[in-house]
């Protein structure tokens, strides 16, 4: 998976992403658990958020061997 950028698509409104934020989310960690609400405007985060970057969520591993 590859980090897309914000200025270039969003995820779908509702889809639950990875996102970056530069200066991190919240203040804290710049990777986080995000999601659109629309056009551009991230859940918590608002318009101007500061976040630049999203990935889907990689896949639910397969049950424990």
């Amino acid at each position: 998976m590859n980090w897309i950028k914000c200025s270039d698509r969003f995820p779908n409104v509702d889809e639950r992403v990875l996102v970056y934020q530069k200066d991190g989310v919240h203040g804290g960690n710049p990777i986080d658990i995000e999601y659109l609400l629309c056009d551009g405007f991230w859940r918590d985060q608002g318009l101007c958020s500061g976040i630049t970057h999203w990935m889907p969520l990689p896949e639910v591993p397969d049950e424990a061997i």
